[in-house]
């Protein structure tokens, strides 16, 4: 709700917190006619209203008056500037409202998950570049997925713990907004890596022969830099016109982290462009990496089956199963959520 364009004469307290109010005594057009018909001497007073800010919604009567009263609400983390309306400081993330009394368990469980998530990830990179036999385009793929891996879920867990133990959540937009880059960014190179490492099996199953001189050590970095890369891209140019909206609508997050769809909806400007950009940047990277990889395992299914030992077949297949595994699981919740 925005003040009414009506010159300010005073102002009496500051912006209201939670539970309390301030006033402003806003001046009504001078009245040309008196109620009788007669013309309004000209230095007669303009008439004052008053408008009360508080942290509920109300409207009525000024008791024993017959001004009329106006009640605006504002949210935690929502202040007023007079000249430019609502703007959104912080969003508040609402975390899973629906478990009360099963925080403690709930947050050990997801606590341990993520210090296993840092060690084995972490372990996997040390690994791969301490073990010299290790270091194949097959783990060098491996150490870039762990190395994201570890950023991707500090982007999003410790805010999540946050909501277990604090009651009231909330993160300031500028952080709001770097989270959700940071997720999506992730994210997305997430998608890239896998497609090169669907594209290194399909060289090490159908080109056994001409693996080692197309996949060089040169064509893995080239591979890994260009999906960070690309990935960066994608997320920066959206990212960057995102921060340009003015935001003033709802701070409430009905999440753990700042996902882009309550963003967009907080957001005064026109969202329209940066929807468009998301779909098709949506359209590009999810089905666009799902295809590719059903391709490569199709033509490497293809080349298993013609494998005449069941040895050799079931070796063959161990070499990629394991990325297909994961290239499912990543890819069927991110299909779900879109």
């Amino acid at each position: 709700m925005l003040l009414p364009r009506l010159p300010v004469t005073a102002f009496r307290g500051d912006l209201p917190e939670a539970g309390a109010a301030a006033a402003l005594d806003l001046e009504e057009p001078r009245a040309l006619l008196r109620e009788d018909g007669e013309p309004a001497p000209a230095d007669q007073p303009p008439a004052r209203r008053r408008v009360i800010m508080s942290s509920c919604v109300d409207s009525g009567m000024e008791k024993g008056g017959s001004r009329p009263e106006q009640r605006l609400c504002l949210q935690p983390g929502i202040s007023r500037d007079m000249k430019n309306g609502t703007a959104i400081t912080e969003f508040i993330l609402l975390g899973f409202p629906g478990i009360q009394g099963l925080q403690v368990p709930v947050f050990t469980v997801i606590f341990l998950i993520y210090i296993l998530t840092l060690a084995g990830n972490g372990l996997i990179i040390v690994l791969v570049w301490a073990e010299p036999r290790l270091q194949t385009p097959m783990y060098f793929f491996l150490c870039n997925l762990s190395f994201l891996e570890i950023w991707y879920t500090t982007t999003v867990i410790p805010k999540l713990l946050e909501t277990f133990v604090v009651a009231r959540t909330a993160i300031c937009t500028p952080c709001c907004l770097l989270q959700s880059f940071f997720h999506f960014f992730l994210g997305t190179t997430e998608f890239f890596i896998l497609t090169s490492m669907s594209f290194d099996r399909y060289l090490a199953i159908c080109k056994p022969l001409r693996y080692p001189a197309i996949m060089t050590r040169n064509l893995c970095l080239q591979l890994a830099l260009s999906s960070w890369a690309v990935g960066f891209a994608i997320v920066f140019c959206q990212t960057m016109l995102l921060i340009q909206l003015p935001f003033c609508g709802d701070n409430v997050i009905n999440h753990f982290y700042c996902d882009v769809g309550p963003i967009l909806k907080a957001a005064c400007g026109d969202t329209g462009t940066l929807e468009l950009l998301g779909l098709l940047a949506t359209l590009l990277v999810i089905p666009g990496s799902l295809l590719f990889t059903m391709i490569s395992y199709g033509s490497i299914l293809s080349t298993i089956l013609k494998i005449p030992s069941a040895p050799g077949r079931q070796k063959a297949f161990s070499t990629c199963a394991s990325h297909l595994t994961w290239s499912l699981c990543f890819t069927e919740p991110s299909c779900s959520c879109t």
